[in-house]
């Protein structure tokens, strides 16, 4: 942690996704707008002090749509890793310390699940879900990506299973799983970690994507993705629907590489 707050490149990172989701969690004290509510009188009004962003083509504030719509993006980046990285750390965890047979079936597993381009998967779930809830597609996404974090913390036990504190734990008697749970996975979430965070930002994108393409969060209910969906018909005159979002995702995907990248710079010092 001395290390990790005297990084630059993860503080950097770290203030731009504290202040995106400090936002987003007090947007009611932010905006006093409801971001569905529609007013065709001031549909496509450029920014100004009474719309800091403008407003749609429904007249909707766009400021109140992004506050909100960047709860819903955040919240399927930090769900859909942490059910990636549970289903990944659990069977990563038995194919590293058993081997053997166990390790051959999860590895082939894991190798049969990474033959499928996972955004096309993801794609043809949701679609198969037809009208998909949020949590759905939380949950479509989490189960699609636990491969990698699987295959790291798997190779990071094979090594760590052969140490001297290992075997001394096994030879006091402990059980398995009492030194999975408090010998090993800790000295293997290092890079679980740096996975987690970088997989995070691929989350926001690929829920962003689903919006885009219609197969996400759907309306009314704002997410970045749906709101660039409806830009795209008024790219000409109304040019804040699209910057403003995209920007949007881009610096909570930066924030969150910045961070993944000095997390990992620190684990090396």
């Amino acid at each position: 942690m001395k290390h990790l707050f005297r990084n630059p490149i993860f503080l950097s990172g770290f203030f731009i996704i504290f202040f995106i989701a400090f936002v987003c969690v007090f947007a009611p004290f932010i905006t006093s707008y409801n971001p569905n509510a529609i007013n065709l009188k001031e549909a496509l009004l450029s920014p100004s002090s009474r719309h800091l962003l403008g407003t749609d083509t429904l007249g909707r504030d766009l400021l109140a749509r992004l506050l909100y719509g960047g709860r819903v993006s955040l919240a399927v980046g930090f769900v859909a890793v942490g059910i990636s990285v549970l289903i990944g750390v659990a069977l990563g965890s038995i194919a590293g310390f058993y081997g053997g047979v166990i390790d051959e079936i999860i590895s082939r597993f894991i190798d049969i699940m990474l033959c499928f381009p996972s955004f096309f998967l993801i794609l043809s779930l949701v679609a198969l879900a037809r009208h998909p809830s949020l949590y759905i597609i939380m949950a479509i996404i989490g189960f699609t990506s636990w491969m990698s974090p699987a295959r790291l913390i798997r190779a990071e036990i094979l090594s760590l299973r052969q140490r001297n504190f290992v075997i001394a734990a096994l030879s006091c008697g402990l059980s398995q799983r009492r030194v999975i749970m408090r010998h090993i996975i800790p000295n293997a979430w290092g890079p679980v970690m740096v996975n987690a965070t970088l997989s995070m930002a691929v989350a926001v994108l690929i829920e962003s994507s689903l919006s885009f393409l219609g197969l996400g969060v759907q309306p009314p209910q704002a997410s970045w993705g749906n709101i660039l969906l409806e830009a795209k018909e008024c790219l000409g005159v109304g040019w804040w629907m699209s910057v403003f979002p995209g920007l949007a995702i881009f610096f909570t995907v930066l924030g969150l590489n910045l961070i993944g990248e000095g997390i990992r710079e620190s684990l090396h010092k």
